[in-house]
Formats: structure tokens, C-alpha cells, sequence
């Protein structure tokens, strides 16, 4: 009888051994899942394949595309660079770098055509083409978002390189909250892409845009 109950008792550990052993697997299992997102891209690895002949139709299809120019580094440009944006009507490429404030034209291919000096900005943080020849440049410490003309001469083509006074441009100016708010710079960038977008759409778009944020100021050269 005591050989038997000393049996069972060897049995039951190793078994709560293993089912906590399994427990522990399913916890880290569950753990790694959610921390990378696996479910997520499961989910959308799923979906897209169920409906790829679909979209691939009516949208840019990202798969079909290819790297040409893989991580090019721009003449000049250690570090700073804080962003790049696409001009179709210079069929040019348009960055900034905050250290310095430097506006600078690139070919398609990352060379650098043009570089201008950002006259009175600070800490130039983001860039994105609104159309009709204009740029909105962001401001990270000012949180503002000032809207620049493309500098390029009467015949259309770029002008010689040259500083761009901020002055002479109209700027508006965000309450996102303290001036070295570290979270205004994704903010700033949203902000300028969705008033250029709505600046391409129709002019007056920018002013109804901006009437739904908290704003400061806004100046004209």
C-alpha cells in the first residue's frame, strides 16, 4: 500500500511538472504574439491573400515594386537629415536638415542640385510639397508650419543657390504644448502632409484645416 501511494504521488508531480511546464509555454507563447504582433500580421498576411487579384486592380500594388536606389547617402549630409518629400512639377526631390536649416533640391536619383540656406527657421524638423509651387516647412521648437515658394527663376528653372528668409513667408503656428514638446515632430509632420493634401484640393482647404486646431498664431510676411 505505501509503495503504491508513493507511486501515485511520483505520477502526480511529474504530471503538475508538465502542465505547469505547459501553462508556462502557453503564457510566453501568448506573451511573444501580442509583443510582436503576430496575430496582426497573421490576420493581414490572411487577408490580403484572400483578396489580392482585387486590390491589386484598383490600388498601388507595393509588391510589384522594386528597390533601384538602395540607401544612398546625400552629398554633404552626415546626419540631420529630418525629411524628403516629392515635387511631380520639378520632378525633383526636396529635403531639409536641422543642423543647419538647409532646404535642399535633389535629383530623383539623390543627387544634390541645389542646396538654400533656411534663414531664420529653427530646427527644421519635416517638408512636404503642397502643389502649386509651394512648400510647407515644419518647426519642431516653434511648432510652426510656414509655407515656402519653391525658389526657382522666371524661366522655371531652379534658382542659384540662396538663403530663404523666413520672414518673407507667411507661418502658422500650433499650440501642441510646451515648446520642447519631444511628440510635436510626428505631429508637425501629420499636420503638413494633410495641409498640403488639402491645398492641392482647393486653396481656401488650408484655412478650414487649420480652424480645427488650437491656434497660436499665424503671421504674414
Amino acid at each position: 500500500m505505501y509503495s503504491m501511494d508513493k507511486y501515485l504521488l511520483s505520477r502526480s508531480r511529474k504530471v503538475s511538472a508538465w502542465v505547469w511546464g505547459l501553462v508556462g509555454l502557453v503564457l510566453i507563447t501568448g506573451f511573444q504574439i501580442r509583443t510582436h504582433h503576430l496575430d496582426d500580421r497573421l490576420y493581414y498576411w490572411i487577408n490580403t491573400y484572400w483578396h489580392t487579384e482585387d486590390w491589386q486592380e484598383r490600388s498601388v500594388w507595393l509588391p510589384a515594386y522594386r528597390v533601384e536606389l538602395d540607401a544612398k547617402p546625400v552629398s554633404g549630409v552626415d546626419t540631420n537629415l529630418s525629411g524628403l518629400t516629392f515635387d511631380p512639377d520639378q520632378n525633383l526631390l526636396w529635403a531639409v536638415t536641422n543642423g543647419p536649416n538647409e532646404l535642399l533640391a535633389l535629383s530623383r536619383d539623390g543627387d544634390v542640385k541645389r542646396r538654400y540656406n533656411l534663414a531664420g527657421f529653427q530646427d527644421v524638423e519635416a517638408v512636404s510639397y503642397a502643389g502649386n509651387g509651394q512648400l510647407v516647412i515644419a518647426e519642431e521648437r516653434r511648432q510652426s508650419l510656414v509655407i515656402v515658394d519653391v525658389p526657382i527663376d522666371a524661366d522655371g528653372k531652379l534658382s542659384p543657390g540662396r538663403a530663404l528668409s523666413r520672414d518673407q513667408y507667411p507661418s502658422l503656428t500650433l499650440s501642441l504644448g510646451e515648446a520642447d514638446n519631444k511628440g510635436a515632430p510626428s505631429a508637425l509632420r501629420a499636420i503638413a502632409r494633410r495641409t498640403s493634401s488639402n491645398s492641392k484640393q482647393r486653396p481656401e482647404a488650408c484655412h478650414s484645416a487649420s480652424s480645427r486646431i488650437d491656434m497660436r498664431s499665424i503671421t504674414s510676411p
